[in-house]
């Protein structure tokens, strides 16, 4: 019999959140108990901390140049506070109960080398009702594909034996040649 030993994983201690999104200057929020229920009114930060530990964690999967992008008040994709001065201040973070921090502002992109991060973007499931709407916005009689949607938002959770990412993989076979051997063993390697 083979015994298998499962590593527990930390539990989120408290969540910081400074001139971004929603939040300006704020304390950390305490996290206490097995659940969490955010509730308020519209408008009133329900959201950017959803969006704030979807973006820390997906940043462990990005580059320093795509985590930058946040911080970055000139690129419209920035999450910077809109009354913050500046990005001196914005970050967000979030401390474990094992006293492991995760973190990501304009000056600290260090989360993409953080294993146990990426580890736990691979666990979360960040799911939002666009994704949800998603599975089920098809026309009656219309053939349903979830290709796109699985390649989009779930592949690149998915890696085989250390390899890249299924999402990678796809990418790297759509460059080959369909008449080389080359793409036939890797389009069987991505299948199975």
């Amino acid at each position: 019999m083979e015994i298998i030993k499962i590593k527990l994983m930390d539990k989120i201690q408290s969540i910081n959140i400074q001139d971004f999104k929603f939040f300006a200057k704020s304390e950390p929020i305490a996290i206490e108990g097995k659940h969490l229920l955010l509730y308020g009114e519209n408008g009133s930060g329900k959201s950017s901390i959803y969006w704030s530990l979807y973006t820390l964690l997906e940043s462990s999967q990005k580059k320093d140049a795509e985590i930058q992008v946040y911080f970055d008040k000139s690129n419209p994709k920035n999450l910077v506070n809109l009354y913050a001065a500046d990005n001196t201040h914005s970050k967000v973070s979030i401390r474990l109960t094992s006293g492991t921090v995760f973190q990501i502002t304009a000056q600290d992109t260090s989360i993409n080398t953080q294993k146990d991060a990426q580890d736990s973007s691979n666990a979360s499931d960040f799911l939002t009702y666009r994704f949800l709407f998603n599975l089920h916005n098809f026309k009656q009689g219309e053939d349903i594909n979830l290709f796109p949607l699985f390649l989009k938002d779930i592949f690149k959770y998915i890696k085989i034996g250390g390899r890249t990412d299924l999402a990678s993989q796809f990418e790297t076979l759509k460059t080959l040649d369909k008449r080389k051997s080359a793409y036939k063993s890797a389009k069987k390697e991505f299948n199975n």
